[in-house]
């Protein structure tokens, strides 16, 4: 479990330094190495890595195939935390792709989930990614309504990233119903 954990924590300092080849190698290593001692965990956190790396590299679909089996597996685990970072993961694929509907629904999910176990960054990114999803909609005032809310939980939670991009979000709202103030 250890060698698996090791390569999976360097596929994510490649995904962040945008060396998607090395990082799909680690993270490669990590999924066999969890599939071979059963580790079930291991092999969710493999597929996420693994998911970003299709991610930034445009794969949507490759990325949502991985994303979904390390939501699935979250489950298995009952590892709350990251089931709603993985229904983050999945619905914005699943927006990207233009399936609204099941974008919402992984969406909702998550942001019940982080609700209930009170992690408001998370939350925060859910609702960022549910306004997303609205404002690709055409949901202007919808999505208004949930970047406040992420907002708030942004500034809650301390992230200064978030709270930057959501402000960003916020103003092209804004923007978009000609609220120029």
């Amino acid at each position: 479990p250890e060698g698996s954990r090791v390569h999976c924590g360097l596929a994510y300092l490649f995904v962040y330094k945008n060396q998607l080849a090395k990082a799909g190698e680690h993270a490669g290593a990590s999924l066999d190495a969890s599939v071979h001692i059963g580790d079930v965990r291991g092999q969710a956190d493999s597929h996420n890595v693994l998911g970003l790396v299709a991610y930034y590299g445009g794969q949507l679909e490759q990325a949502g195939q991985h994303f979904e089996q390390a939501l699935g597996l979250y489950r298995q685990v009952g590892d709350l935390p990251r089931i709603a970072k993985a229904c983050n993961n999945v619905g914005d694929c699943c927006r990207r792709l233009g399936h609204m509907e099941r974008a919402a629904a992984h969406l909702s999910e998550g942001v019940d989930v982080a609700h209930r176990i009170g992690d408001t960054r998370d939350e925060s990114i859910l609702q960022q990614t549910r306004a997303e999803l609205l404002l690709d909609q055409g949901r202007w005032e919808e999505a208004i309504t949930h970047l406040t809310q992420a907002l708030s939980l942004a500034e809650q939670s301390g992230m200064a990233e978030r709270v930057i991009e959501v402000r960003l979000i916020l103003g092209l709202a804004h923007e978009s119903l000609g609220q120029l103030d």
